[in-house]
């Protein structure tokens, strides 16, 4: 349990930083166009779910399968994704997880801040 009690705060941590990126990426785009949204209520209400709803949820779809746990990097003393065998089919089933749980969202938030700083540039 403890194993898949740190993989669970690694993964919904990690996509909340993520959230937050983006998040003040906009933040610091609008405010350089003069406009602080942010003081809206219902604005920053948007961004406390995104900040920190999305993350669980993704955490929850990881985790509720039983996808969270000791996995190939237990032996270094971390725990993320479970390893589900040796065949080509569990790889490939190893791999679709570990996108939509993390790589995913790595490169959709650089491919986001990459699209709102040259949208700040440009302005």
């Amino acid at each position: 349990w403890f194993c898949v009690g740190q993989a669970t705060l690694n993964v919904f941590f990690t996509l909340s930083c993520y959230a937050f990126t983006i998040l003040l990426s906009f933040h610091i785009l609008f405010l350089l166009c003069g406009r602080n949204i942010f003081k809206k209520k219902f604005v920053f209400f948007l961004a406390v779910v995104f900040g920190w709803g999305i993350p669980f949820v993704i955490t929850l779809v990881g985790l509720l399968p039983g996808w969270l746990g000791p996995g190939r990097s237990v032996t270094v003393g971390t725990c993320f994704i479970r390893n589900f065998g040796n065949s080509s089919s569990s790889y490939t089933k190893d791999t679709l997880i570990e996108l939509f749980i993390g790589r995913i969202w790595d490169i959709f938030t650089f491919v986001v801040i990459t699209l709102v700083y040259t949208i700040a540039v440009c302005l």
